[in-house]
């Protein structure tokens, strides 16, 4: 710890450089300053003024405009054409990757491409584009609260990781959050861990295979190779040793476990024993070193169903009395006269709750509740909480009697070392309690909203909004404010994120499937009507997905029958053609602008193949070269040239097609990581585009070759969910923060 003399230097040295206007080396000491104590005088708002300096010499320097300037220069002179009606784009699409004037007979290519390599914390390439909020997305879902750690010595120190939108830190003990995103290139959080010995060193579990650490309290972010094959992990949890912080454990659904004796420098591979495999709950016992316990929570050839136990770090397991499926929480506490009970839920066709006095030897069944996690307050061992798909629960007395918790609370649930400040999350928002979980106070100010997708109405200039539980939202102002537009969901139908079901068309009639139906507005959302069904939905009770072309309906059956159907309506939804085969698309509909008869369908589900193209307008399909394990998030296509593609991934960044999707190429020079969530072409400059990332907002313009960052102005929430860009080349990005549009800086 630095004493107040250093603290004092540290200070008057950066002053001293910021009127010198070394503004590199104020930045540096200033940024020292914070890492040491963040509330030092005044320095965070020195730091804040010295960013601001530090832009006004880069437009006064002539080496970073020789650097920089031709970039610059273009994406003005692109972002003012639209108002000055004077600029014609001379930028040409890369040699290698412009489509060719004819084509070939269809043969689908797979892009090959290696193992992306983990990116270290990126910087901002200097770009002059600033967004300025349109709303802030209070009219927006809250975002579901995955984990909640609190600082060991600070109770008034939180942080809060979320399903969709990063991480959030508070100050107060969690009555305001603010983002602390710098770093993260991925923002679903599936689990924090604090360190107990050094509370400033936090490790976060994504659902992909990325970890991340800081070591200042959030400052910033810096991804950790677990070396994880998979690319996807499930919700990957982190715990740390207690009796030795740099000796860290990792535990995924159907992955298994793994560990790190240095801090997460390097892994352990060796501790993915055969057994426990399919890890439901992973729990490192508070007192006793070396004792783990883990559950298999299905029976294969290699290991059965149950609870394990190692009391050697995870060297060798045991298999205990519990041989049960399904086992997904686990928990260590007492009952009131201090003896040490082991509990064990299982969730599934028998939910039940058990308990074991003697460490797992012999169990008995407490309850029948099923909790996919269990809590337990370190201060008050017999005081436990339960949280499952029915609700929550509490008990006082070891698990013996429950009582149920308000409705959508609680999971996760974090305790204060004392154990007197409980704090709760999930799909409710943050809540706090001080009375043992009896009553429930909501706080959380400036938790970010959960994910929304942007879509344009060119013949109302409005924008549509559609949250990740199929609500959509209307702002007939772009942006300023919003409505809820779908009314007759009534809060009982949720879809799985990523599917979108909105579809607008050219009149600004919004088609929506839901369910086995389809349904019409011709007034922005105020009213809807059915559609007749198209053939044969209701008795095969098949989930629908509509697009629209024109006065054209299209609508597939998103079921994984090999038989699916593909409907096709000519006079918008009156009458219904359909074809069924193994061919059939089952992905969102994307369509370049007519006369053209190409339409590709990608699936943004991440189940199936994930492409099809069509050239006679829906006919007949075949499959794009695209490779299986790829995930669409979104795509887009040159206005004026139907075989250029870009395609967001989750994972592998952004693809470029040349070719109708027969062939692909990542672009991704210049990304600050490789989970992309939207793409956008500007429909009249087809060599700018623009990507929306769990790492901030980018723009490129020539054509994808490379990328720059453009996240001034929103407001520390780097993580963008959706960009689109309107008739008049005007962008918008929806982010955890609300709404953006995107201008000129200065």
């Amino acid at each position: 710890m630095a004493d107040d003399q250093e603290l004092e230097s540290l200070y008057t040295q950066a002053k001293a450089a910021l009127s010198a206007k070394d503004y590199d080396r104020a930045s540096d000491l200033l940024r020292q300053l914070l890492a040491i104590d963040e509330n030092y005088k005044d320095t965070s708002r020195l730091l804040a003024r010295m960013v601001r300096l530090k832009r006004q010499r880069w437009y006064n320097n002539p080496k970073s405009w020789a650097a920089l300037g031709a970039v610059a220069l273009v994406g003005l002179a692109v972002w003012s054409a639209p108002r000055l009606k004077a600029f014609s784009p001379s930028i040409a699409s890369p040699a290698e990757t412009t489509a060719p004037s004819t084509n070939p007979p269809f043969t689908a290519t797979p892009y090959s491409t290696s193992t992306p390599e983990l990116l270290p914390a990126f910087t901002s390439t200097l770009i002059p584009l600033r967004w300025k909020r349109l709303s802030t997305g209070q009219e927006f879902s809250r975002d579901e609260i995955t984990s909640i750690v609190i600082d060991p010595n600070d109770p008034d120190v939180v942080y809060i990781g979320t399903r969709n939108a990063g991480i959030y830190k508070s100050l107060d003990g969690g009555i305001t959050l603010m983002p602390i995103q710098n770093g993260l290139s991925f923002a679903g959080i599936s689990g924090l861990a604090i360190d107990p010995k050094n509370p400033q060193t936090l490790y976060a579990g994504t659902p992909s295979n990325l970890i991340f650490k800081t070591v200042n309290g959030g400052g910033a972010w810096q991804a950790i190779d677990t070396r994880m094959e998979n690319s996807y992990a499930g919700d990957t949890s982190v715990l740390i040793d207690p009796f030795d912080n740099q000796h860290i454990f990792l535990a995924a659904p159907d992955y298994g476990w793994m560990d790190s004796n240095d801090g997460g420098t390097t892994w352990n591979e060796t501790s993915l024993s055969p057994c426990p495999s399919a890890i439901g709950a992973f729990l490192v016992h508070p007192q006793v070193n070396g004792k783990l316990y883990a559950t298999q929570i299905r029976e294969d050839s290699d290991c059965p169903a149950g609870v394990f136990h190692s009391t050697d770090g995870g060297g060798n397991w045991t298999r205990l009395g519990l041989e049960e499926t399904g086992i997904y929480a686990m928990a260590i506490g007492s009952d009131p006269s201090g003896r040490e009970i082991l509990y064990a839920s299982s969730v599934g066709s028998e939910n039940r709750l058990y308990a074991s006095d003697d460490g797992g030897q012999n169990w008995s069944e407490l309850a029948q509740i099923a909790c996919s996690a269990l809590y337990v307050n370190p201060a008050n061992p017999s005081t436990m909480y339960c949280h499952g798909v029915n609700g929550g629960y509490s008990s006082t007395n070891a698990g013996l009697s429950w009582n149920p918790l308000p409705e959508r609370c609680c999971a996760p649930v974090a305790f204060s070392v004392d154990g007197t400040r409980m704090l709760g999350g999930g799909e409710g928002g943050l809540l706090s309690s001080s009375d043992s979980g009896i009553s429930w106070t909501e706080i959380g100010n400036g938790l970010g909203n959960l994910r929304i997708k942007l879509k344009t109405d060119p013949a109302h200039e409005s924008l549509y909004a559609e949250d990740a539980y199929g609500y959509i939202f209307h702002s007939p102002d772009w942006g300023i404010p919003w409505q809820q537009a779908s009314p007759f969901f009534g809060g009982s139908y949720e879809v799985e994120w990523p599917r979108y079901w909105l579809s607008i068309g050219k009149n600004g009639d919004l088609y929506l499937a839901h369910e086995q139906t389809i349904r019409i507005s011709k007034n922005q959302g105020t009213t809807w009507d059915f559609l007749p069904a198209p053939v044969d939905t209701a008795n095969r009770g098949v989930l629908l997905n509509v697009s629209s072309r024109e006065d054209t309906l299209f609508v597939s059956d998103i079921s994984m029958d090999p038989n699916r159907s593909l409907f096709i309506s000519m006079d918008a939804g009156q009458n219904w053609a359909h074809n069924t085969g193994e061919d059939i698309p089952y992905g969102r509909f994307y369509f370049p602008p007519a006369p053209s008869e190409i339409i590709y369908s990608v699936d943004i589900t991440g189940y199936g193949s994930p492409a099809y193209v069509s050239t006679d307008n829906g006919a007949s399909w075949q499959l794009c070269g695209l490779e299986p394990e790829a995930v669409p998030t979104s795509v887009d296509i040159v206005s004026d040239d139907p075989q250029r593609l870009y395609l967001a991934t989750k994972g592998d960044g952004i693809l470029i097609s040349a070719d109708g999707c027969r062939s692909w190429n990542p672009s991704n020079d210049g990304l600050g990581g490789l989970f992309v969530n939207s793409v956008a072409v500007d429909p009249f400059h087809s060599e700018i585009i623009y990507a929306g990332t769990d790492g901030g907002a980018y723009v490129s313009f020539d054509g994808g070759i490379h990328w720059g960052s453009i996240n001034d102005g929103l407001l520390g929430a780097t993580v963008v969910y959706s960009i689109v860009i309107d008739s008049q080349s005007n962008v918008y990005a929806a982010t955890p923060n609300g709404v953006f549009l995107l201008g000129a800086n200065g």
